[in-house]
């Protein structure tokens, strides 16, 4: 605060005597300060500023001057306050001082946005992690576990939450209402192509005579080009079964493993790739 005191009397000082006004501290940080844009979509007029995904968020960056958020991210903004950076939402985003405006006709144009469009699931990838460390309950923290992938999968089946069904009758209308219970990501039932030398397979096996929960990780095929990431799903399960599916004459020897999930599926979307 000192410094910016002596360099505005200097400047008064400079301008009381005919001369030009040196540039104030102020002025510089305008023409090169570090500025960031958090978004989980596309920003079309970023103009220099960095861009993060607010999703994988970990610690503020080093050396930002001020920071627009698109949405609502308290843990960025919070980040940010405390390390005296001034936070702004996306819509107060405004061009850089010194930057060439573009044609108008040009930014009467919509930006244009990857768009997501119905996928196969062809190309998912599902890897089994290690025993789930107590308090895993972030993307970021199942993303620093390592894993492996499983090969020759043949059927994910299904993931998601289901509420348990929960009745309760009243007497004096005569009917029986129907009520959301507690919530449970019920059990996958994965079936894999047998093969006993896969990395994947054997640990799904040993984790089968385990009592603990094990972390997956699901990786989708769905980027909308290659400027973006593809989806992940992230879980904790119980390895419940490990049978062999025998089947008859040509049939392909298969394994069915019952994954019980136990914690909240995590989804990680699309999104723009990091440069």
């Amino acid at each position: 605060m000192k410094r910016r005191r002596k360099s505005a009397q200097h400047e008064k000082a400079q301008q009381s005597r005919g001369h030009a006004a040196l540039p104030t501290s102020t002025d510089h940080l305008r023409r090169d300060a570090k500025q960031v844009v958090y978004s989980t979509e596309l920003v079309s007029n970023l103009e220099g500023r960095e861009y993060r995904n607010p999703r994988h968020f970990m610690a503020p960056v080093e050396g930002a001057t001020k920071v627009y958020i698109a949405g609502d991210w308290p843990k960025i903004r919070r980040a940010y306050e405390k390390a005296g950076v001034p936070v702004a939402l996306i819509s107060e985003m405004r061009a850089l001082p010194g930057k060439a405006k573009t044609n108008d006709k040009l930014n009467s144009q919509p930006a244009q946005e990857a768009t997501m469009a119905a996928s196969t699931t062809t190309g998912w990838k599902l890897h089994v992690g290690p025993v789930l460390p107590s308090g895993t309950d972030t993307d970021v923290e199942y993303a620093a576990l390592a894993y492996v992938e499983i090969g020759e999968v043949n059927n994910l089946s299904e993931i998601g939450d289901e509420s348990a069904s929960v009745t309760a009758s009243a007497i004096g209308d005569e009917r029986t209402r129907t009520l959301k219970g507690a919530r449970t990501a019920a059990v996958q039932n994965l079936v894999v192509n047998r093969e006993p030398l896969d990395a994947g397979q054997i640990a799904l096996v040993a984790a089968e005579k385990a009592k603990y929960t094990y972390a997956f990780k699901l990786v989708a095929a769905d980027a909308p080009d290659e400027d973006h990431t593809d989806s992940v799903f992230y879980y904790g399960a119980l390895v419940m079964s490990a049978r062999t599916q025998l089947n008859g004459n040509d049939a392909v020897t298969m394994r069915a493993f019952n994954l019980a999930i136990q914690t909240e599926i995590l989804e990680v979307e699309a999104a723009p790739v990091t440069p």
